[in-house]
């Protein structure tokens, strides 16, 4: 982070560069969330009383 503030010589292209970061982790953990969500309904619908560490494991 530091080396690239240094090589661009300022703060715009951090910038940009953090808000596409921004915008991909959100993709990436709404993405990710609604996955989970579905693997346990699904796991959920299958079997009606799931092991206690069931919901964290992926």
């Amino acid at each position: 982070m530091t080396s690239e503030k240094r090589a661009s010589g300022g703060r715009p292209v951090t910038r940009t560069l953090r808000a596409a970061t921004v915008r991909t982790m959100a993709r990436v953990v709404r993405a990710g969330a609604a996955r989970c969500a579905h693997a346990m309904r699904m796991r959920l619908a299958a079997d009606p009383d799931p092991a206690p560490g069931a919901q964290r494991k992926n």
